[in-house]
């Protein structure tokens, strides 16, 4: 059902837009390659001659992005880019979800009221470019000036690349980090760990900063950990090369190999045999969040592994001394968990060029600074901006840029809607109940069967 909903959506999509251009007849400019500014007009001087230019008033705009996000930006970066931009109007279109069925459902929506999107929040690159729908931002790359030298890591560039064309550009860096209660390893008597601990070290802290009958823990037991560490773990210890227990060209997974479901395997043992991870049950007895969402803020647990979005919350909320620290090191190196969000560039857009000139604002350090005052960290490896990151709203006075690690990237993988289902009960039941792993290596068979079939239905096999 939700196939067939989404095969209307973008039919429907696709015949407006093609409608749309042919109304708009050869008065707009294509929306589908940059084409610079307007050419100056000259004026006559006194003496009648045109020696001197002035620029040509620039054409208002008014460019429509889909988005499921907060006020910043809803009102504080459309009110920003303005100031830069005066003439180009940023409308903001929000949604309540974030799937791909709701994204398309607005966009379909927009297009048919006359009023389409030129931009968009996109949940997952596979699914857009499956029917072409994200613009090729390759020639705005090379021709726009703050583009041109964005200091993207090419991970970065390949996650938000399709078939060797850049179709996206990032909104969000979303890094997991470890959160860390000073307060509650100074209670038992523990340092701040150095950014450079190991693994063994990491699960000796936490056994010692657990007192089950005070109801404090070493580590949280909610999602981001559970999903996190395992994957962090097998990277780390040479296990995998990529996250996810994925190869090294993120086509198949090999979490049916014993040796890399040990990972998995570590880290349920820190709850099932440390009990420095509370159960579902002693996280009721304590008072604390049994699926771990708030439970840090409890002040009952050591440690917790969240994205840098929640900084705000967390300077709000937390009631004691708290710091974040890097993952620990493997045997083979130390490395994070970076996810991106990506922002695209609608195909068939009228407004191209007015929609290209706000990722380019985004990108500025303008834009990054506005990003940065609401929590969120910097989109580029400017380290000026890395640096200013750590003295700045939420984040002020914390190690941040240490424990940010930008060496390891998750992405959307083609037919991951058949592999491990980190936010499903069941996953989340099994670390903090207890159960049978080897159904880690069922998810590892069942996508390694179905990955091939979508891959080739999108053409990339």
């Amino acid at each position: 059902m939700v196939k067939n909903k989404r095969f209307v959506f973008i039919m429907m999509y696709i015949l407006i837009v093609a409608l749309l251009a042919a109304c708009s007849g050869g008065n707009n400019t294509p929306g589908n390659q940059p084409t610079g500014s307007n050419p100056p007009s000259v004026a006559p001087t006194e003496s009648g001659s045109s020696d001197e230019e002035t620029p040509a008033p620039e054409t208002p705009a008014t460019i429509r992005l889909v988005v499921w996000g907060p006020e910043l930006w809803t009102k504080t970066i459309p009110e920003k880019f303005n100031e830069k931009y005066p003439h180009i109007t940023l409308q903001v279109e929000k949604i309540d979800g974030g799937d791909n069925a709701s994204v398309l459902e607005k966009i379909t929506a927009l297009s048919a009221a006359g009023t389409p999107a030129d931009l968009t929040w996109v949940p997952g690159i596979p699914d857009f470019m499956k029917d072409d729908l994200l613009l090729d931002l390759t020639p705005y790359m090379q021709s726009d000036p703050v583009l041109s030298t964005a200091e993207l890591s090419q991970p970065v560039k390949d996650a938000l690349s399709w078939k060797g064309k850049l179709v996206a550009l990032p909104r969000a860096v979303d890094a997991h980090v470890m959160f860390v209660n000073k307060d509650l390893l100074a209670k038992h008597g523990i340092d701040m760990p150095s950014k450079d601990w190991t693994w063994d070290e990491f699960r000796e802290i936490a056994k010692q900063a657990t007192d089950a009958t005070a109801g404090e823990y070493g580590l949280a037991p909610g999602p981001f950990n559970y999903m996190t560490t395992p994957q962090v773990y097998a990277v780390s210890n040479g296990l995998a090369p990529n996250l996810n227990f994925m190869n090294e060209d993120w086509t198949q997974s090999l979490i049916a190999d014993p040796n890399v479901l040990s990972a998995v395997q570590w880290y349920a043992e820190l709850g099932w045999v440390d009990g420095s991870r509370p159960s579902e049950k002693q996280s009721q007895d304590a008072g604390i969040d049994p699926n771990g969402w708030g439970s840090w803020l409890s002040g009952k647990i050591a440690f917790d592994i969240m994205g840098t979005w929640e900084g705000t919350a967390r300077k709000a909320g937390a009631q004691f001394d708290w710091d974040v620290i890097p993952f620990p090191r493997g045997s083979h190196s130390q490395v994070g968990y970076n996810a991106i969000s990506p922002i695209g560039i609608l195909n068939g857009t009228q407004n191209a060029d007015a929609a290209a000139k706000f990722l380019s604002w985004l990108l500025s350090p303008d834009g990054q600074r506005v990003l940065m005052s609401d929590g969120n960290i910097p989109l580029t490896t400017d380290p000026a901006l890395w640096e200013e990151v750590q003295q700045t709203g939420s984040w002020a006075g914390k190690s941040i840029k240490d424990a940010v690690q930008a060496d390891s990237w998750i992405r959307t993988m083609p037919g991951e809607d058949k592999y491990i289902q980190w936010w499903a009960g069941e996953t989340g039941g099994l670390f903090n109940n207890g159960g049978d792993l080897s159904v880690f290596q069922k998810w590892g068979e069942e996508f390694n069967a179905h990955a091939p079939t979508v891959r080739k239905d999108l053409g990339l096999e």
